[in-house]
C-alpha cells in the first residue's frame, strides 16, 4: 500500500485521490457534518497552497468495495482542507474511478484561487531541484549559502521570481552565520549542476 510521504507533489497535484483515514481526517469530517465510513476513505483534490503546503481538499467520504469506490454524501459548498504532513502515513490510490462532475465546481474554485504566478509555476516545473525541495511546501526549496572563509549552510527560500535567469525567494529562516542578509529578505540564487546532482546555490 503506498502512503502519502512516498509520492513526489507532482504525482498527486490537480488529482482526485483516495485516501486512508487517520484521526486528523476523521476529526476534519466530523467537523463537517460527515461520518467517517468503517471500510474506505476519504475522495481529496491534491493542489500547492505556497503558504500552507501541498494540500488536499476532501471532497467526500467514500466506501470500498473490491475495486469499487462509492462516494457518499458531502458538504459541496463546504471547503475542508488537510494539508499533507497531515496525512503523510495514509494511503493513497491516485486516480480511483469516480465521477467527477459532484466536485468540479470546488476544483475550479481551488484552482483558481491558488493558481501560481508565472515566475513561480516556473520554478515549480524544474524536477531538477527536486531533492531540494522541501517535502511538504514544495515552493520552499534549500539553499546553499556560500561565502568566503565561512562554512556552507542552508537555509530555506520560498520562491517568488525570476529575473534575469535567477530564481529569487523569500528567505524563512535566520541564519546562522553573517551574510548580511536576514529572515524575510529576498535572496537571488542559481540552480548549480556539480557531477550529477544539482543544487540551489547563493553566493554572497
Amino acid at each position: 500500500m503506498i502512503q502519502v510521504a512516498q509520492l513526489n507533489f507532482r504525482e498527486m497535484e490537480h488529482q482526485i485521490c483516495l485516501l486512508g483515514i487517520n484521526q486528523t481526517i476523521s476529526g476534519l469530517l466530523y467537523s463537517g457534518g460527515m461520518d467517517a465510513p468503517e471500510d474506505g476513505g476519504v475522495l481529496a483534490y491534491g493542489y500547492v497552497d505556497t503558504e500552507g503546503g501541498f494540500t488536499f481538499e476532501i471532497l467526500a467520504p467514500a466506501k470500498v468495495e473490491g475495486d469499487k469506490i462509492i462516494p457518499l454524501p458531502g458538504v459541496p459548498d463546504m471547503m475542508v482542507k488537510l494539508r499533507k504532513e497531515q496525512a503523510n502515513e495514509c494511503s493513497i490510490r491516485l486516480g480511483p474511478v469516480v465521477d467527477r462532475t459532484p466536485y468540479e465546481r470546488k476544483i475550479a474554485v481551488i484552482n483558481e484561487a491558488y493558481a501560481p504566478s508565472e515566475d513561480v509555476a516556473a520554478i515549480r516545473s524544474v524536477d531538477l531541484i527536486d531533492d531540494s525541495r522541501h517535502p511538504d511546501y514544495p515552493d520552499d526549496i534549500l539553499v546553499i549559502f556560500l561565502k568566503d572563509d565561512y562554512k556552507p549552510e542552508g537555509c530555506w527560500v520560498r520562491s517568488m521570481e525570476v529575473e534575469e535567469g535567477r530564481c529569487i525567494g523569500k528567505l524563512l529562516n535566520e541564519p546562522d552565520q553573517d551574510y548580511g542578509v536576514h529572515e524575510n529578505d529576498l535572496i537571488p540564487f542559481d540552480i548549480v549542476k556539480e557531477g550529477e546532482d544539482y543544487f540551489c546555490i547563493s553566493r554572497f
